[in-house]
């Protein structure tokens, strides 16, 4: 069975139950009251949702998919009702669908209805947050287990707060580049294969694989631990990609554009990310150039364009000529 589902023309993973319990026990403060055979069920909507309606006795446009959230006012209304009637409620629910319910107030359920979770084979969970910070810090936690997702073969450093993806074919020198730079003070997202997602702000983020983290493997020298041999500070779990720079063994088709006015970029996940390609060329020092693309890529991003300045001075400088000569 697939882990991705399409949302919105994405593909994302899919959320099951026991995924977010897993990401957000912590967080979240959660604990299962009752149905642990329901946790290999999907979550349909990655959302939250306060049934105070439905408790009511109003189940249209009831959204049963998403994680259902119990907290004091809901209680507080089911305890003015028989047990009776509170049991017949949590089976409404159940019945409706619902296949994850978070209950903050655990000592108010009556003992029926962990029994109705584990025959409807959906799963109780309590936690110890109130409901706003619980919705707060959920939204996040979903967020981050079904954000569109993907991965490119390349190694990511952050170079003076530009976070930059080297890419190019195995061999020609992405992994020795980001040492060098790691060694002037760069720091180590990610080698060898990046893993990029979108951040809950809409931010393109990159990190590494987790087996992977921390290390870099080097030809010749093998794995290497880089906070053993450079310090903690020179690793990051992630951080916002900024920058595509390519090593190209041949010239790019069409000529080297020398002047850096012809803007490249290279469209991860539906955003576009500045791209840049270097030619390979036996001693060039792609340590500087990278480290130089980083900053010129900050440079413009802080509105100041050497091209576009160049041009503005080419064109002023033929308007005083044309002026003399008229």
């Amino acid at each position: 069975m697939s882990e991705f589902v399409m949302r919105n023309n994405e593909v994302v993973p899919k959320l099951t139950i026991e995924k977010f319990f897993n990401g957000g026990r912590e967080v979240l403060s959660l604990e299962v009251l009752a149905g642990h055979s329901g946790f290999p069920r999907v979550i349909p909507q990655a959302f939250f949702h306060r049934p105070g309606l439905a408790i009511a006795g109003f189940f249209e446009h009831f959204p049963a998919g998403r994680i259902q959230v119990v907290g004091a006012t809901e209680t507080a209304y089911l305890n003015s009702l028989s047990p009776e009637r509170r049991v017949q409620i949590w089976r409404r629910l159940f019945e409706a669908g619902v296949v994850c319910a978070i209950v903050t107030q655990p000592l108010a359920l009556p003992p029926e209805v962990p029994r109705l979770a584990e025959e409807f084979k959906a799963v109780l969970l309590k936690s110890a947050l109130p409901v706003p910070e619980l919705i707060a810090r959920g939204l996040l936690v979903l967020h981050d287990q079904t954000a569109p997702q993907a991965s490119l073969h390349g190694t990511m450093v952050g170079v003076a707060g530009v976070g930059v993806l080297l890419t190019g074919e195995p061999g020609v020198g992405k992994s020795e580049t980001a040492l060098g730079l790691v060694r002037r003070g760069a720091t180590l997202i990610a080698d060898d294969m990046t893993k990029l997602t979108v951040s809950p702000y809409g931010v393109l983020m990159g990190r590494p694989v987790p087996y992977m983290a921390a290390y870099m493997e080097i030809r010749g020298l093998g794995l290497l631990h880089i906070p053993s041999l450079y310090g903690v500070a020179a690793v990051r779990s992630e951080m916002p990609l900024d920058l595509i720079v390519t090593l190209l063994k041949t010239n790019p088709e069409g000529g080297c554009d020398c002047t850096g006015a012809d803007v490249r970029t290279w469209s991860v996940l539906g955003r576009d990310v500045a791209h840049q390609v270097v030619p390979v060329v036996p001693g060039r020092d792609f340590v500087n150039i990278v480290e130089t693309a980083a900053f010129a890529h900050r440079m413009r991003a802080a509105g100041i364009d050497a091209a576009a300045s160049l041009d503005e001075c080419v064109k002023a400088h033929h308007r005083s000529v044309g002026v003399k000569n008229g």
